[in-house]
């Protein structure tokens, strides 16, 4: 949808007002200049037909109306005046294409029948005069109009600063408070209330991360203090114990809770402040792999790695938790999403990438930032971002998913 700016939108707006007025008052004018010398002349026309229906042979009369009797007067006129009571007048047009006013009355001593006609187009009438009106006239409208269009593009210019200075304003606000200072100092009511609801969402998103940077403190502090006793018992019961695969599975789960921990201390922090160096992504896939692979035979799947021919390290930079984290989000839910098809990890020169086959069809694939789908999804793509990695999920028509890390 093609955007307009605020002033484009004003201007049109205005000059159609404007104009929808203007020819609205002209015509609400003539109208009434025409009813109005309709009636002078209607009632012109009564005066003298008291004085001629008293004396007929009267004199002075204007030479713009004509006096005709019964027999004189034009049969079509006749005809359009067999209807009307004494003292009525109608509007006609003479053959010329003028138009007359007629009436029709009579003689009080002989009670014979007279007709007045007035000529229009003998007079200064509205209909005559019309074209020499709007011609005086078109000129003062022009010149209201420009005075009208200088005054509604000031005000549209001042309006339209008023938006630009509280859009900057926005971006540039390094609080909620200030943007809702400057929003109460506004002299426009709406940009006031626009720039105070702006601010009032802002405050609220910021409550809403300080509760969830606060729940995270807590969780994380909650986590790490059993997971640290967890594994200083695990330590002293592989000793006491010749069951490694009650070992393996403990270690597998502890292991998962740390990474949940790392997470959520990754997470809970507004900057990324550590270190970043060049991560070894081949050894973290092949623990990982080691790791989920009994779950894996338990879902009758299998992971493979196929590691290109890599001459240098990969290029990927960040922190080995923080990859090992998104990597063991991205195969837990292959194993959970897939069919009985091999999930292949595919390790080049500067990337990752985990594919698997759905077991849902292609028409009901879930979506990274579809709300409601994979929480654990949705971590990793905060904590990609944290760390300026990309994330990238995408699905072709075989049904087939590709999970790809990457640098930016």
């Amino acid at each position: 949808m093609t955007k307009k700016s605020l002033a484009s939108v004003l201007k049109f707006q205005w000059w159609l007002h404007t104009s929808l007025t203007s020819l609205f008052f002209i015509a609400v004018t003539f109208f009434f200049l025409f009813s109005m010398e309709d009636y002078f002349l209607e009632k012109q026309l009564i005066d003298i037909s008291n004085i001629v229906a008293v004396n007929k042979s009267i004199k002075g009369i204007p030479s713009h109306i004509q006096i005709y009797s019964a027999t004189e007067a034009p049969k079509a006129w006749l005809d359009q005046l067999t209807h009307l009571a004494q003292n009525d007048a109608i509007e006609l047009n003479n053959p010329q294409g003028n138009t007359i006013h007629i009436l029709r009355s009579k003689f009080s001593n002989s009670k014979e029948v007279f007709i007045l006609a007035l000529d229009t187009s003998k007079t200064n009438s509205i209909a005559s005069i019309s074209n020499k009106l709007l011609i005086m006239i078109l000129p003062w409208i022009i010149i209201f109009l420009a005075i009208a269009s200088f005054l509604a593009k000031k005000f549209i210019r001042e309006l339209q600063e008023h938006f630009k200075q509280l859009l900057t304003t926005i971006k540039q606000s390094e609080s909620p408070i200030a943007l809702a200072q400057f929003s109460e100092a506004q002299s426009i009511d709406e940009l006031a209330q626009f720039g105070q609801l702006f601010s009032q969402v802002w405050q609220q998103k910021i409550d809403i991360l300080s509760r969830e940077k606060q729940g995270l403190e807590y969780l994380s502090h909650e986590l790490r203090t059993p997971i640290q006793s967890s594994l200083a018992t695990l330590e002293l019961l592989a000793l006491k114990t010749q069951d490694k695969k009650a070992i393996e599975r403990l270690t597998r789960s502890l292991n998962r809770m740390t990474r949940l921990s790392n997470t959520i201390l990754y997470l809970m922090e507004s900057e990324q402040l550590l270190p970043t160096y060049q991560v070894d992504v081949v050894q973290i896939c092949q623990q990982l792999v080691d790791e989920l692979t009994p779950l894996a035979e338990i879902k009758k799947q299998t992971i493979a790695i196929n590691t290109m021919v890599l001459k240098t390290p990969v290029n990927i930079v960040a922190i080995k938790e923080v990859i090992e984290t998104l990597l063991s989000i991205l195969l837990t839910n292959a194993l959970q999403h897939s069919n009985n098809s091999p999930i292949t990890i595919t390790i080049n020169q500067d990337k990752v990438s985990i594919k698997n086959e759905l077991k849902q069809s292609i028409s009901s694939k879930p979506v990274l930032d579809q709300q409601g789908f994979g929480i654990g999804l949705t971590i990793a793509q905060r904590l990609a971002n944290k760390f300026n990695l990309q994330l990238d999920i995408v699905y072709n028509e075989q049904n087939i998913a590709i999970a790809t890390i990457s640098n930016r």
